[in-house]
């Protein structure tokens, strides 16, 4: 509450802010239930869970503002208790600790803002998240996210990276008006001494809780419902093409995918079937999180989970190589564990 009473009623005099190396944290976007503020920053644990490589009591969660201002989607950035206590260590007088690749302006849709801060890259998403990493891991990040323009802001670029334009006017490191307030040391200490405060965070901790659950309850239902008819459907088209189908309809798909020829890769069944034969070395390196498909486009939409990058370098290579179009969307990077969306459509360079 001190930390909320002091953004609301501080003075209209900007604040001081120090720049935080971005590097040992992990920034992202948490789509959140409309719920009061300590209700939302309990579910933001729940939320974040499913983008760590490490159990939710090792890290600390820690909720920004909104980013959109007609959706409830907010910033979070995520850091271990020990990198954690080295920034706060940082902390001097009011000035408020900012990751210092917040502090770049958020650039247009396609486009990334760079810039050079002590050796290290710092890149501004247009979703309003970001990373920080050596020029050689942003080289690959950048090659595998389709090679979006850059906007460069500060430093000397690459020799290899080219840039969309390059900023000359006067900037400084200070954070955009959506972000003005926020502080990584802002309402971190608990008053456990308090009975009421005990009460009020059991509360919070219950309902966030219940919050997830009742969350959870739905998706399952719905996923249930999603399955049953996609197994419906898929009894009947095996059944159409004359195949009896018993109580493995895995099994049946299987051998009929084995006969199959791709129709230009417009399909479901024959895209996917080629993407995971393209990807059966990446078997114990690569993780599939979720997949979606476009019928209209003919897209395979999938999310895989890896240690790093290389895996998922590695991975886009392969379903290259097998014919397929494989472009990198949105990618995270850090705590251990690097994320991508990888969009799959026939007809990549064979």
């Amino acid at each position: 509450m001190k930390g909320k009473a002091r953004r609301l009623f501080r003075s209209g005099k900007a604040r001081a802010v120090v720049p935080v190396a971005s590097d040992r944290m992990l920034i992202l976007r948490l789509d959140l239930p409309p719920l009061a503020g300590a209700q939302r920053r309990a579910a933001a644990q729940f939320a974040a869970e499913p983008f760590l490589s490490q159990p939710l009591e090792a890290v600390r969660v820690i909720l920004g503002p909104r980013l959109e201002a007609d959706r409830d989607t907010y910033l979070a950035v995520v850091m271990t208790h020990e990198a954690l206590s080295a920034v706060l260590a940082l902390r001097s007088g009011q000035a408020d600790l900012m990751p210092d690749v917040l502090l770049l302006p958020r650039p247009d849709a396609d486009h990334w803002c760079v810039a050079e801060r002590e050796g290290r890259l710092l890149a501004r998403l247009p979703d309003g998240t970001g990373f920080s990493t050596d020029a050689p891991g942003f080289r690959a990040i950048w090659q595998l996210a389709g090679e979006p323009g850059l906007d460069w802001m500060r430093g000397t670029p690459p020799d290899d990276v080219p840039l969309s334009q390059r900023r000359t006017e006067a900037w400084s490191w200070q954070p955009e008006a959506a972000l003005a307030g926020f502080d990584l040391a802002g309402d971190r200490v608990p008053e456990w001494r308090s009975p009421g405060k005990l009460l009020a965070l059991a509360a919070v901790l219950a309902l966030g809780l219940s919050v997830h659950l009742g969350l959870l309850a739905v998706e399952t239902q719905d996923l249930t419902r999603q399955a049953d008819a996609s197994e419906t459907k898929l009894r009947q088209a095996l059944a159409a093409r004359g195949v009896a189908v018993g109580t493995s309809v895995d099994a049946a798909a299987a051998a009929v995918l084995k006969g199959t020829k791709t129709d230009g890769g417009a399909t479901f069944l024959p895209l996917l079937s080629t993407a995971l034969d393209a990807m059966r070395d990446q078997t114990g390196l690569v993780a599939l999180q979720d997949l979606t498909f476009d019928q209209h486009g003919g897209k395979l939409t999938m999310t895989l989970l890896a240690s790093d990058l290389a895996p998922l370098q590695d991975t886009a290579t392969l379903l290259t190589k097998a014919g397929l179009a494989a472009t990198l969307g949105a990618l995270t990077n850090g705590q251990g564990q690097a994320r991508a969306a990888v969009v799959i459509s026939n007809g990549g360079a064979g």
